[in-house]
């Protein structure tokens, strides 16, 4: 049975690897971290960067690189890679609701979550750091997301042009630093596809055109109504497709007229469940909401 820690040794942690994201693995190194995702309101082509000519309507490459390659990726594939099926996700409105993009990348599919939100209301999504007992990720970085993955579960960082060890895959992760985070996954047709939030799954970025490259594509969807603009790029990682460690946040969406937790009450309600059958007493500095 594995041992749960205390809220203090989470923290410790956390602050270890996000201090130390550059010397966690010799491989981390392909993550930069800080890489902003270049947007000049217009699509590119994700050959490379240094091409800045439009591509293709819906395409992910311009005429010239497809000219010259019908599909030119650069993406090697291990053999590993989920299907591209969004009517798996799409068809049933409850299980597009409970399922996230973390969960999609996962190629996670729960009949059990979708039958709790049909017949409770009660609709819960799986989150990074989760299956590790991190606290609910307020503050949203790089740093701050990578150190949950890599407490769920064993992600390898990976470059771009690499491929991945059989039996697995590859992701990525980008954020909004001010609202939100999102994961893609690359399927066997050498696209990424992605799930946004309780919306359906599709293998177009903002713009409408399809992603080969996740740092070239554009998530600027500030414009559409939901005010998410993901400009930060935070590393391709190849993750198992055998074995899946993550767990899903409970009280999660709620109907009209829920009045969402302070974050004071939410460290004290997940400090108790870490500590549940045991004499340890609750001290919590009080420093607001």
């Amino acid at each position: 049975m594995t041992k749960k820690l205390p809220l203090r040794n989470h923290r410790h942690t956390l602050d270890r690897v996000s201090q130390t994201i550059g010397r966690v693995s010799p491989n981390l190194g392909k993550l930069s971290p800080t890489v902003i995702l270049i947007d000049n309101g217009k699509a590119r082509c994700q050959y490379e960067a240094t091409c800045l000519h439009a591509p293709v309507n819906g395409e992910a490459f311009c005429k010239e690189h497809m000219d010259k390659n019908k599909y030119p990726f650069k993406t090697i594939l291990s053999g590993s890679e989920p299907p591209y099926t969004p009517d798996v996700w799409n068809a049933d409105p409850f299980i597009q609701k409970v399922h996230n993009c973390f969960a999609y990348a996962l190629n996670i599919v729960s009949n059990s979550l979708a039958e709790e939100c049909r017949t409770k209301k009660e609709c819960n999504t799986h989150q990074p750091g989760e299956h590790a007992k991190w606290l609910p990720m307020d503050e949203k970085t790089c740093p701050n997301l990578i150190g949950r993955i890599l407490g769920d579960d064993a992600y390898i960082p990976i470059g771009y042009e690499e491929q991945c060890p059989k039996g697995t895959s590859m992701v990525a992760f980008i954020i909004d630093t001010k609202r939100d985070y999102h994961v893609l996954r690359l399927d066997n047709t050498h696209y990424f596809s992605h799930k946004g939030g309780q919306g359906p799954v599709t293998d177009k970025d903002a713009k409408g055109n399809r992603i080969a490259d996740v740092r070239l594509a554009n998530f600027d969807y500030s414009k559409k109504g939901d005010q998410l603009y993901y400009n930060h790029f935070c590393g391709y990682f190849c993750i198992s497709r055998s074995k899946v460690h993550a767990a899903v946040s409970r009280g999660g969406y709620k109907p009209s007229g829920y009045k969402p937790r302070s974050r004071r009450t939410r460290r004290v309600r997940h400090f108790r469940r870490l500590t549940r059958g045991s004499k340890t007493k609750l001290r919590l500095r009080r420093s607001g909401n």
